[in-house]
């Protein structure tokens, strides 16, 4: 892997495991009062409604199944650390590894933390949870880590880190 991609990964890690004091409440107070839930949540920025948005669109490409509105999603240098898999990067690789998207059914959850890594809002981080049900009718749950990026005023992904759980 490039330094860059290493830089990211250490900067997702890092950020995964900070606690950050989100507008969002626990959602019940059973978890609040034992600590064992770390208040995440949604950072309060402008650039915050527009990821929901364009995740709920690209969202919708993938239930569709539709490849050319999913990659419309991506920059043409995207980086993407797949779990178990290596790395790679740029948006041919992205739609070469694609295929299995036809094969099955995926859900996006609502996003778990979506910060704003600069002031601007120009770059920013989103975590959800996705499920994954495979032909035979199984689930392989996980988390995705993404990095938009504003690119002539319109959000694409950067960056993309995904691991299932086993």
């Amino acid at each position: 892997m490039s330094a860059f991609t290493w830089l990211c990964v250490f900067l997702l890690v890092g950020l995964l495991n900070t606690p950050i004091e989100g507008h969002r409440p626990p959602s019940s107070s059973e978890e609040a009062e034992d600590g064992k839930e770390e208040n995440r949540g949604i950072a309060n920025h402008r650039a915050v409604g527009e990821i929901v948005y364009d995740g709920n669109l690209l969202q919708q490409c993938v239930t569709d199944k539709d490849m050319d509105c999913i990659l419309s999603y991506y920059a043409p240098d995207v980086i993407v650390v797949p779990d178990g898999y290596p790395s790679y990067q740029g948006i041919d690789h992205l739609s070469k590894n694609l295929g299995w998207i036809q094969h099955v059914t995926v859900t996006k959850h609502d996003a778990e933390h979506i910060e704003p890594l600069e002031a601007s809002g120009d770059l920013v981080l989103e975590v959800h949870a996705h499920d994954t049900v495979l032909p035979d009718g199984s689930h392989k749950k996980g988390k995705t880590a993404l990095i938009w990026k504003r690119i002539h005023g319109l959000y694409h992904i950067i960056f993309e880190m995904y691991n299932d759980e086993y």
